[in-house]
């Protein structure tokens, strides 16, 4: 269902977004600023992204939290 405000599509549930990602789904929250937890499930991982300051983007858009994200799943592929 899209969002009332932004008219964005936000997959959630009782405050926890699921967000496909590869062959997984990731659950957790984006905050202001960019901060983001995500856990999967399937490798029984949490991961936190915090930062002392506002960064650019919205929810999962935000450059840190991709690079973030991205370099971690790198590291479970090369093993």
């Amino acid at each position: 269902m899209p969002d009332v405000i932004t008219g964005a599509f936000v997959p959630r549930g009782q405050g926890l977004m699921f967000t496909p990602y590869g062959k997984t789904t990731l659950i957790g929250h984006a905050g202001y600023g960019g901060q983001n937890v995500r856990v999967d499930p399937e490798r029984e991982m949490v991961f936190v992204y915090l930062s002392n300051g506002l960064k650019a983007g919205f929810r999962d858009s935000a450059g840190t939290y991709l690079k973030l994200r991205d370099s971690i799943y790198d590291c479970f592929n090369d093993v």
